[in-house]
């Protein structure tokens, strides 16, 4: 092989000299070197059970969502707990009126409050804003009762009535995410107000503060405001299906949003001094491309309750088999796009 490049190299004359000999290296410079790529080593993490209380938000006129997301619950083994949502009027939210707590802080203008949950198309107008500042304060009336209640529970975790639950690690994930030695290490992992769930929508690289899961954990912030183009383009952590919670932060919470104008609830993580986001894909929405409720939940469970009413379901029968592949083939378990890469191992 030498005699062959030598060859070459006298036909351009650069063999004659026996310095430009020695010169010639087949050798690798320690720069050219490829680096030794350490094996992961394989550990067996078993993740401390937490107490975790379930919440789900869900309005008196929608038994067909209460039906889908208490049977989901019930079949995983999670005792289901149900708060009334908040339906405000133009009235009742005036100064004196009855729900005048849910706009405590002011409210933003008109085009802030739009539903894109309506299939297909943004929803504006005077309904929609009443919806979404009644989904905002019903989850601040939750987490207020929450805060003050004498429950033991550490944790809470808050979901909207119409949440598609992954039935192979719902509660796994909660409970790596806060657990102790495997768990989430970095900013705010003792104190956060809040963590969002399988927010759906683009991230900022720039808002990643860890990891967890194998997932980067993300500090939301300048969330993106389609009614008013305000925001990074992005930042769109869209999307309140499922939110964890703390008992100790709950009242910083509830402070917050009522010395602050309402946002829509999926801005508030954003807003918050000490709100996270993660995808651990536990929850997903209807919204999502492709999603559907699994079999056993009506079909009108997955039309917005913000743009649209809907008639209560006929009860239907639980299929785990059908469930499980609903959810693996439809939900965005192929999105690696927040997964945690080499370089930040």
């Amino acid at each position: 092989m030498k005699s062959a490049i030598c060859v070459l190299l006298l036909a351009a004359g650069a063999c004659a000299d026996t310095e430009a000999r020695k010169a010639f290296s087949f050798k690798r410079a320690a720069a050219d070197k490829p680096k030794a790529v350490k094996a992961k080593e394989t550990v067996n993490r078993t993740y401390a059970d937490n107490e975790i209380e379930v919440w789900y938000i869900n309005q008196a006129s929608r038994a067909d969502r209460r039906e889908c997301i208490e049977k989901q619950l019930l079949d995983l083994g999670v005792v289901p707990h149900r708060f009334e949502a908040v339906e405000p009027t133009k009235e009742s939210i005036k100064e004196g009126g009855k729900d005048a707590d849910c706009v405590k802080g002011g409210m933003l203008k008109n085009g802030a409050y739009i539903d894109a949950t309506g299939g297909g198309f943004i929803s504006t107008g005077e309904h929609t804003r009443l919806a979404v500042v009644g989904d905002t304060c019903s989850h601040k009336r939750l987490f207020q009762q929450l805060a003050e209640s004498k429950s033991t529970a550490k944790y809470f975790l808050v979901l909207e009535d119409d949440a598609i639950l992954n039935p192979t690690k719902f509660k796994t994930a909660i409970n790596q995410f806060v657990d102790e030695q495997w768990g989430y290490k970095g900013p705010y992992a003792k104190d956060f107000q809040m963590v969002q769930l399988d927010f759906i929508g683009s991230f900022c690289m720039g808002h990643r503060v860890g990891k967890a899961g194998g997932k980067r954990v993300f500090k939301p912030k300048d969330i993106f405001m389609p009614g008013t183009n305000k925001g990074a383009d992005c930042s769109r952590y869209f999307g309140t299906q499922a939110l964890l919670m703390q008992k100790d932060t709950l009242s910083s919470v509830v402070e917050h949003m009522e010395s602050h104008k309402t946002v829509p609830m999926d801005h508030l993580q954003g807003e918050l001094p000490r709100g996270l986001a993660w995808r651990p894909q536990i929850a997903r929405s209807p919204i999502q491309k492709f999603i559907k409720a699994p079999e056993f939940c009506s079909k009108t469970a997955k039309t917005s309750s913000i743009s649209f009413k809907r008639a209560p379901s006929a009860k239907s029968e639980i299929n785990m088999d059908k469930w499980v592949d609903a959810f693996q083939t439809e939900t965005q378990a192929g999105d690696t796009s927040d997964d945690v890469k080499e370089d930040e191992e």
